[in-house]
């Protein structure tokens, strides 16, 4: 009778560990996905935390000399670019001119309002508009 309690309260707080263990997974996801922005996420406004750190992936293909350049009326005082990256696609790697993602990652520094206004454009020519414009409008409280 004694082994078969220890073995019920084995049982029992295994469940309990599993259960919270699959919830914190859950949540780790949603935060994840909070935190992560694509061309569907264009015009939203979103609110961050102080130190959150976003990401942002946008379809872009280098090879025509276009690529994701952030524009001058994102106020790095409240949100910051910590660093960017491109991938390409992984379809097939023989083929030439294939495109990819531009990946940025913005830190909220501080609190206040700005927009991250990121442009695709060919950063060599002048006086031409952006081919496309992504902006998210943020709130750092």
């Amino acid at each position: 009778m004694v082994m078969s309690l220890k073995k019920t309260s084995f049982l029992f707080l295994f469940i309990v560990f599993l259960i919270l263990a699959i919830l914190f997974s859950i949540s780790s996801c949603s935060d994840e996905q909070k935190n992560y922005f694509t061309e569907k996420n264009n015009g939203e406004n979103i609110n961050l935390n102080e130190g959150d750190i976003i990401n942002v992936r946008l379809e872009s293909n280098i090879t025509t000399g276009y690529s994701w350049e952030l524009s001058g009326e994102t106020d790095p005082d409240i949100i910051m670019l910590e660093s960017s990256t491109y991938e390409e696609l992984q379809k097939d790697k023989n083929v030439t001119g294939a495109g990819g993602s531009e990946i940025f990652f913005f830190k909220a520094v501080s609190a206040g309002k700005t927009d991250i206004v990121l442009e695709y454009l060919r950063p060599w020519e002048e006086d031409v508009q952006p081919v496309d414009i992504f902006v998210i409008k943020v709130t750092v409280e």
